[in-house]
């Protein structure tokens, strides 16, 4: 229940009345034990009221997190998945340029092929790579944004449920 203000000074008056009625047969109370009081009484309800309002937030936290997790676990398989082919990419381009590429090029010259037209076939084959490498790093990241377009989606919609059962719940 969040803070209600007419709630909040029907609860300050009860309490004013009922410690009034409380010391009607004692010594007359003082001006400064009463505000004491008043004051007292004032600082609880702020406290009770604070602790409700965070309990609130940090219930509609937990609605959300909750919800996000579920979208997470439920495009898991997605997510590992783009991960592997990026990373196999990574690994594709490093072992072509580290081991294969030397590979070629030490077979080329055990072929007594022209240092010239090696050379030239060495930058078409490097040139050639390197585009296929990128056209398969484009497709992955347009498969990655689609996936967080979609997970974006769900989240929005998770949220907006969220927001609604808040509003129901406040509601009541």
């Amino acid at each position: 229940m969040l803070f209600d203000k007419a709630l909040l000074l029907s609860q300050i008056a009860s309490i004013l009345v009922n410690k009034i009625k409380s010391s009607e047969g004692q010594n007359d109370v003082s001006k400064e034990e009463l505000e004491a009081l008043i004051s007292k009484e004032i600082n609880t309800l702020n406290n009770v009221t604070e602790l409700e309002v965070l309990s609130e937030k940090l219930k509609l936290l937990h609605s959300f997190e909750s919800q996000y997790l579920t979208l997470i676990r439920d495009f898991k398989e997605e997510i590992k998945f783009v991960n592997s082919i990026q990373e196999d990419l990574r690994k594709e381009r490093t072992k072509f340029f580290s081991e294969n590429l030397s590979l070629v090029s030490k077979s080329l010259k055990e072929t007594e092929i022209d240092k010239n037209i090696r050379d030239r076939w060495i930058e078409e084959l490097v040139e050639s790579f390197s585009i296929s490498i990128d056209y398969s790093t484009q497709l992955t990241d347009q498969q990655t944004i689609n996936k967080l377009s979609d997970l974006r989606k769900e989240s929005t919609l998770v949220k907006k449920k969220v927001n609604s059962n808040d509003s129901k719940q406040s509601d009541n």
